[in-house]
């Protein structure tokens, strides 16, 4: 009797183990599926931007030209650059602020197809995010244009600026311009922290690296995600990793093991990077 006892319970055991192994499996190819499509998502944004670049001879302000609005009333410039991203029209009002009435529900236009609301647009939103709401007329995004060094101020430096970044609110940004060198030059960055509609100028789409507000990457970073690196099945460590995209058109993942000095130089388009990163 004890011996078909302990048998039982060492089959249940052994089941709870293979379960468990199954499950840090399934995790694992979720875990690594997301973060895939997460990548192919700024791959995509980096041929829009360079394809931008390409047709214009600049990257795209970090907001719609607009003199009568301040930089976080205009349009983004996701607005800007659709056409390059995705092969259809985005009917919005450039001369009217994003949060005005007739902004509120932009439509999307394909050929031989009728007006549809743009809606819930997975492309420009990491999918490991959580609590996505795919009802909202105008969803959210978590890549945001890199600004250079200064937090919100960044933004407004002129290009000649050490601490100026790929993007900023009105500073036309040529290929001559970066000095860092292409691959060194971080556009755009995956954030948790502070998103917004992707329709938005301001901090949900441009933003600069707050020195004063480190550290940047990490589970508590101002550029965070929820990609693992390692299991976090069970007792398992595990840390995050940041997926970002660079003005060659290229996208690395980084952790909070970065080297801050050199994460902060390729911020900004003068800057001397301390070393590449491959």
């Amino acid at each position: 009797m004890a011996r078909r006892t302990f048998q039982a319970v060492a089959g249940i055991i052994a089941a709870l183990i293979c379960l468990a192994i199954i499950t840090g499996f399934v995790f694992k190819a979720r875990v690594a599926a997301l973060n895939v499509e997460c990548q192919n998502n700024l791959k995509g944004l980096g041929f829009g931007l360079n394809a931008y670049k390409d047709t214009k001879g600049r990257w795209p302000y970090g907001t719609v030209p607009n003199d009568r609005l301040p930089p976080e009333k205009r349009l983004s410039w996701y607005v800007e650059t659709w056409s390059f991203f995705d092969q259809s029209r985005v009917i919005i009002d450039k001369d009217e602020a994003r949060d005005s009435p007739r902004n509120g529900e932009p439509l999307v236009h394909y050929m031989d197809a009728p007006e549809v609301p743009v809606g819930y647009w997975k492309d420009f939103a990491c999918p490991a995010a959580p609590n996505t709401d795919t009802s909202r007329p105008l969803s959210p995004t978590n890549y945001v244009g890199v600004a250079g060094l200064g937090g919100t101020y960044a933004a407004t430096l002129p290009i000649t600026d050490p601490w100026a970044g790929f993007f900023g609110y009105e500073r036309k940004c040529k290929e001559s311009d970066i000095t860092n060198g292409l691959s060194n030059t971080i556009a755009v960055a995956e954030t948790l922290r502070d998103n917004g509609p992707w329709t938005a100028g301001g901090t949900p789409t441009v933003r600069g690296f707050e020195q004063h507000g480190l550290p940047y990457l990490g589970e508590d970073g101002q550029f965070n995600s929820l990609h693992y690196t390692r299991s976090a099945v069970g007792f398992a460590k595990h840390s995050y990793s940041t997926n970002i995209l660079f003005a060659d058109g290229s996208v690395r993942s980084f952790t909070d093991s970065m080297d801050t000095p050199t994460f902060e130089a390729m911020a900004s388009i003068h800057l001397p990077t301390i070393q590449t990163i491959e």
